[in-house]
């Protein structure tokens, strides 16, 4: 029975996830996808991006730049007041960050922006659009060569 409800979520996941699922990468057998995990810790609610073969309980990023990084998930993106973006996040190579950010109105503090790979970035359209609260942000390690697109 367990086998069973453990198949069941791995359809159900892969049925919801099939944008991100879609920029994945394949080493051997192992899907690297771009993901993440949420804690809401003494009430300030961090958000950590990771990119690999996620374990345990987390989240399937949408990273088409349609929508914010948590289009589609449980996250609500108002309850984020702190992401960590982890080294293994250098690795992903996306064409848009486009809304990447938008709406995370509660969001105070980004933490290692720099493992954001922005060398392949053509749009980067509104990617902090209505971080109201987010007072500082450094991007000078923002590769924005390719970039045609940086409407704020």
């Amino acid at each position: 029975m367990d086998i069973i409800k453990r198949l069941l979520s791995l359809i159900l996941l892969l049925s919801l996830s099939g944008a991100a699922m879609a920029e994945g990468t394949r080493t051997g057998d192992a899907v690297l996808i771009p993901y993440a995990t949420f804690q809401n810790d003494n009430g300030e609610g961090i958000l950590t991006l990771y990119y690999g073969e996620p374990e345990g309980d987390y989240i399937t990023l949408c990273t088409d730049g349609a929508e914010n990084l948590l289009y589609g998930t449980t996250c609500d993106a108002e309850a984020v007041q702190k992401v960590i973006i982890d080294k293994s996040f250098k690795d992903l190579s996306p064409e848009n960050t486009s809304l990447w950010f938008a709406d995370f109105t509660n969001l105070e503090n980004i933490e290692g922006i720099g493992y954001i790979n922005t060398a392949e970035v053509t749009d980067m359209d509104n990617m902090f659009q209505g971080c109201t609260n987010l007072k500082e942000l450094d991007l000078s390690s923002f590769n924005t060569a390719k970039v045609k697109d940086m409407y704020c």
